[in-house]
């Protein structure tokens, strides 16, 4: 499991004058006239200078300001659905099809091994599901993309964890690296339901990992971390 106080980003890179020189990057040639004014007015060469000259640089945005910024985009809607509830019901046929799609070009699946009553039973028939517990049971986090629905992150929220336990996509995007993303999402939602609703929520369970499987390689970049069981 995955603490949920993991950060995404790092600090700013400082970057020479000479490495913008060599930049086709319009950002990089303009810094870089900027910082030839700066060195005539100081009568240095431009060469000795980096970005550090224009002044403080600001800090960088925070994880929960990565993600509010993405959420904010009116193309992009991500949705916590209770699984068995009426908008669960109402979207069942959407979240089925992205799946099959999944199954059959990831995994190879024959049409009936991903027909909606398989997909029910692996993704759908969870022992939370007729538990009424304010704010904890199976979810369905759905990823709507202009509005059409591109990927599904099944999660369990339980009082003290948030689980993944599937996510699937469709495969027309799969250059996206949803996998990363879903986890960034994930570890959004968790922190917030710790802020607010589940404060006895503390981390976030990535589910199972195997180092030899590239498919989830994508899950030990993320840090801090404990490996339970190696």
């Amino acid at each position: 499991s995955s603490g949920i106080n993991a950060e995404y980003g790092g600090h700013p890179t400082y970057r020479t004058a000479l490495q913008m020189a060599g930049s086709k990057k319009r950002r990089d040639f303009r810094r870089l006239r900027k910082l030839k004014k700066i060195a005539a007015k100081r009568n240095v060469e431009w060469e000795t200078l980096d970005v550090r000259d224009f002044g403080p640089l600001p800090a960088p945005p925070s994880f929960r300001e990565r993600i509010d910024a993405v959420l904010a985009n009116p193309r992009f809607r991500l949705r916590l659905v209770k699984v068995g509830s009426k908008e669960f019901e109402e979207t069942f046929a959407d979240t089925h099809a992205v799946y099959a799609r999944y199954q059959s070009t990831i995994h190879g699946d024959t049409p009936d091994k991903c027909n909606q009553s398989r997909f029910h039973n692996f993704l759908c028939n969870s022992p939370f599901q007729h538990r009424e517990v304010e704010n904890q049971g199976a979810y369905h986090q759905q990823y709507w993309l202009d509005g059409t629905l591109i990927a599904v992150g099944v999660l369990d929220i339980l009082p003290r964890c948030l689980s993944s336990v599937y996510f699937y996509y469709d495969p027309s995007y799969e250059g996206l690296t949803l996998g990363t993303l879903s986890a960034l999402f994930e570890l959004h939602l968790a922190s917030k339901l710790s802020r607010t609703a589940l404060p006895s929520l503390r981390w976030y369970y990535m589910g199972f990992y195997i180092h030899s499987c590239r498919k989830m390689r994508y899950k030990g970049r993320f840090r801090p971390s404990y490996l339970l069981c190696p």
